[in-house]
């Protein structure tokens, strides 16, 4: 997995996925709803832990930060990976006019 920054803290390495946690949580909700529906016998019920469940997969292809667990993990190439460096890290791209002494104010 490639190297990346989060956003959120300024972290740099590599991102997790996200935790058995949210399995759990999924079991759980299936276990709930099924007793439900067996004492109901209203199946409507069983839609509910599959819609979380199916946004739990969708949700679990994502990484998180391992540090602050927030998903806003991006490239140190991209330009809010760089954004990021410079501000959490004081580091950043030189530019031409930096090079050439121009002021940016003049443009």
């Amino acid at each position: 997995m490639k190297t990346k920054i989060c956003h959120n803290c300024g972290y740099v390495g590599e991102p997790i996925g996200q935790g058995a946690g949210s399995f759990f949580v999924d079991a759980l909700l299936w276990l709930v709803f099924a007793s439900f529906t067996l004492l109901s016998a209203f199946l409507p019920f069983m839609l509910i832990p599959l819609g979380w469940t199916i946004y739990h997969i969708i949700v679990y292809k994502s990484v998180t930060c391992p540090q602050c667990e927030n998903f806003d993990m991006v490239s140190l190439n991209s330009r809010k990976g760089k954004e990021a460096q410079a501000h959490f890290h004081g580091v950043h791209e030189h530019t031409e006019d930096e090079h050439s002494g121009a002021s940016p104010l003049l443009h």
